[in-house]
């Protein structure tokens, strides 16, 4: 019985009329509970109104989820909590991990002084393509100044030339690297047969060495170079991108004058070189200065005059491009394609150790000053390429294989944020002090070690990876990450630089009801060591790889574990 809840004339409830009240009788709701009709049209109308609360719901989910789906926090120990937003990234440079090489073993140079000395075999061209290596840098420091290249074409009591341009092709070419290649700068070497200068039949000034230089890029990157007929005709080709115009012209004689170079004649010479180079490739990228150190801007090192050599530099260069080089202009390629320098953070044996580990943080500082005085002198943003690195020049007896291991991941996670185009370490193998990254024995160091870990982050690929800024505090453990191009495989590299183990806590932000593409994951990190972890969007399936630096330089192998439902490894 339906009953009228408004009070009539006399203050009581009044019996409603058997069809029910006249709105329901216009809605069709009381036809809906008297008949079968009645009632699908009632079906009808829940159905409606459901979907629209369904649809409302939804886009309140989702907008809830999706603005922050792509967001992970990341918690170490008892560090202040980052936030690491996978929307924000930017590319990994397509020859970031790279390496200094030297001539073949047993190979003569050009003077006949100069032995090559790197072991070259499979062993080793494996050993590269397990660290992920892409940019090789040849001959490397010194040597390219105090001897010259041979190129197929021998003098004295040579039987068969040695061709070490070919040779350094053929590297590239089994490891599947880029390279770097530096020309000769120091002028001319005396040849040890003949007691002539080499090389030969060139002017030993700026001019005739850029011109020979310019050969090399002819003879590397032309096909039909006429220095590839006869005997070098089937000599193995793979174009050279990367050039340098000599080794740390900061400690380097000018042939010119016997005395060291100053800033200004290098950076002439530089530009004489990059000139003739470009006519014969307009494509290569040549980088410069090339010089033994960097302090920061203004901070030198400096030449004899009181110049900063990168300061200068710039300036010269830029000065001479903004006039000369451009479209329409005379040179309608640029000369400076990019800036070089070495770094050996720890140049005195004396130097505690200890503060090795805390030395990474300087490329924060260095970096973004050095980027700022590039585009004021030269109005572009150059590509950086830090061309020789290690912890120190020469041995340190109190440096520990472990400390310089842990300083090397650290300060690659940090040049990567960095948006270093190159970094070629120094050495591959060869010149075994203080740290090489391939042994006398053939195997991997716990420099090689780490070099490996690193590469297992999202780095390259069929496009090459992308790094996501993670804004954290980097002691006791420094933490970077990375992103496949599809933005589905994540890679987090943690380097636990205490002697106390660290917890790390991942967790998704703003995910509802479990909803959201990525998952929660606890990480734990020993004392002293470095983790790669992999994560994978839509999935809990997540990889750690681990490895511990030892004290003795003994290079274990790398560990795996997976991660997830019932995975109870270390360290996840």
């Amino acid at each position: 019985m339906a009953f009228n809840h408004n009070a009539g004339p006399n203050g009581s409830i009044a019996q409603m009329p058997p069809g029910g009240s006249p709105l329901e009788m216009e809605s069709g709701i009381a036809g809906a509970q008297k008949g079968p009709g009645g009632r699908r049209r009632l079906f009808v109308w829940v159905s409606i109104g459901l979907l629209i609360l369904v649809v409302l719901g939804g886009i309140r989910i989702g907008t809830l989820t999706t603005t922050t789906n792509d967001q992970l926090t990341i918690r170490i120990g008892d560090q202040q909590s980052a936030t690491l937003d996978l929307r924000q990234s930017f590319p990994v440079s397509k020859y970031f991990l790279g390496t200094n090489v030297f001539p073949k073993q047993n190979s003569d140079s050009l003077d006949n002084v100069g032995t090559g000395f790197m072991v070259y075999n499979q062993q080793v061209v494996q050993t590269l393509k397990e660290m992920n290596i892409k940019l090789l840098r040849y001959p490397g420091g010194t040597w390219g100044e105090q001897h010259i290249l041979s190129n197929g074409q021998g003098t004295g009591q040579q039987q068969k030339p040695s061709n070490q341009l070919a040779d350094f092709t053929q590297m590239m070419k089994d490891t599947d690297t880029e390279g770097m290649l530096q020309v000769h700068l120091a002028g001319p070497v005396t040849n040890k047969f003949t007691q002539g200068q080499e090389p030969q039949g060139v002017p030993h000034d700026s001019d005739g060495l850029a011109t020979y230089a310019s050969n090399w890029v002819d003879y590397m990157n032309n096909p039909h170079s006429q220095m590839r007929s006869g005997s070098r005709q089937q000599d193995p080709f793979h174009p050279v991108t990367f050039w340098n115009v000599g080794n740390e012209p900061d400690l380097t004689k000018n042939p010119a004058t016997g005395k060291p170079y100053s800033v200004t004649e290098y950076a002439n010479s530089f530009i004489q070189f990059s000139i003739k180079m470009h006519q014969n490739d307009p494509t290569i990228k040549v980088f410069g200065p090339e010089i033994s150190q960097y302090y920061g801007v203004g901070a030198g090192p400096f030449d004899a005059g009181g110049h900063a050599w990168m300061d200068e530099f710039l300036r010269v260069v830029g000065d001479f491009e903004k006039q000369n080089c451009g479209t329409g202009k005379k040179y309608p390629y640029q000369l400076l394609d990019g800036v070089s320098f070495h770094r050996y953070p720890f140049t005195l044996n004396h130097q505690n150790p200890g503060l090795l580990l805390s030395s990474t943080d300087e490329w924060n500082y260095l970096l973004p000053g050095l980027r700022e005085q590039i585009k004021r002198f030269t109005g572009s943003d150059l590509p950086i390429a830090l061309t020789e690195i290690n912890t120190n020049p020469t041995p340190n007896p109190n440096q520990l294989p472990s400390q310089a291991a842990l300083w090397w991941g650290d300060t690659m996670g940090t040049l990567l944020n960095q948006q270093i185009n190159n970094v070629t370490y120094f050495s591959t193998s060869g010149v075994n002090n203080p740290h090489p990254l391939i042994g006398a024995d053939g195997k991997m160091t716990v420099m090689g070690r780490t070099t490996e870990l690193f590469g297992k982050l999202q780095l390259y690929g069929q496009q090459p990876g992308e790094v996501v800024p993670l804004a954290i505090q980097g002691n006791p453990v420094g933490a970077y990450a990375t992103i496949d191009s599809s933005h589905k495989t994540l890679g987090l590299f943690f380097v636990n630089k205490s002697a106390q183990q660290q917890t790390v806590q991942i967790d998704p932000v703003g995910n509802i009801l479990s909803f959201g593409p990525w998952h929660s994951q606890k990480v734990t990190l020993a004392p002293y060591s470095m983790v790669v972890l992999t994560m994978h969007r839509s999935s809990a399936q997540t990889e750690a790889v681990s490895y511990t630096p030892k004290d003795d330089g003994t290079a274990d192998d790398l560990t795996t574990v997976n991660c997830g439902a019932g995975a109870n490894g270390t360290p996840c």
